[in-house]
């Protein structure tokens, strides 16, 4: 339990201004994995292609910024237990909304409670462009 007392029960809650705890990652990245995951368990299943899929997630979620640990999880999830073809759709996408909409409304209602989602003070590495990085105060 933290010292200011909120039981948090998900990545968003303990690290809510890192980049794979942010609304897209955490939204994308899990309906992503799950629809991989169901897609390929229309043609196969086992423990084989659950980890193929999940290796190649682990691969390329990063690569187009939207890299959310527990999606690596549902992409195997059908391929293993079955949920059914619309599980991407009827299960991962509301549930995801419902958190990551509850944990905004939280950080704004709820005094103390980490603001969410991140505001950055400044743009993040890989959209400076031409502009050179910001530097530490009192550097040049």
């Amino acid at each position: 339990m933290r010292e200011d007392g909120y039981h948090k029960i998900f990545i968003s809650s303990y690290y809510p201004q890192q980049p794979v705890a942010q609304p897209l990652p955490v939204i994308a990245g899990s309906t992503l994995g799950a629809l991989s995951g169901t897609v390929v368990a229309v043609f196969v299943h086992g423990a084989i292609p659950a980890a193929v899929v999940a290796v190649s997630l682990l691969w390329l979620l990063p690569r187009i910024g939207i890299y959310h640990p527990p999606a690596i999880a549902l992409s195997m999830y059908p391929l293993l237990l079955y949920p059914g073809r619309w599980f991407p759709l009827v299960v991962v996408l509301p549930f995801t909304l419902v958190a990551v909409g509850s944990h905004a409304l939280l950080s704004t209602r709820v005094p103390r409670w980490p603001t969410y989602p991140r505001v950055p003070d400044h743009p993040l590495p890989r959209d400076y462009g031409n502009m050179d990085p910001p530097t530490p105060q009192g550097r040049r």
